[in-house]
């Protein structure tokens, strides 16, 4: 994976430490990590880590997968700014 490049869509993977999803992703330039909240149903920044690490992250979810969180997430922002 010497050709990564992570841009704001980043990846969706399966954390096996904590036993759920995890996005990794560039935000303010910078790469994150982001734990999906299941209660609010959204993700939530975790921490900023190094490109080391995020070569070092698995790519074990499929795009298909990735997309629903990524949908829940969406859908949760807009009923939180349309005041649901």
């Amino acid at each position: 994976m010497s050709n990564l490049v992570l841009d704001a869509k980043g990846w969706v993977f399966w954390d096996v430490e904590i036993g759920g999803p995890t996005w990794c992703a560039l935000w303010e330039g910078r790469p994150w990590l982001f734990d999906w909240d299941k209660d609010n149903v959204r993700w939530h920044a975790k921490k900023s880590i190094t490109m080391d690490t995020v070569k070092c992250l698995p790519h074990n979810m499929d795009d298909s997968l990735q997309q629903i969180y990524h949908d829940m997430h969406l859908r949760c922002l807009s009923r939180v700014v349309e005041g649901d």
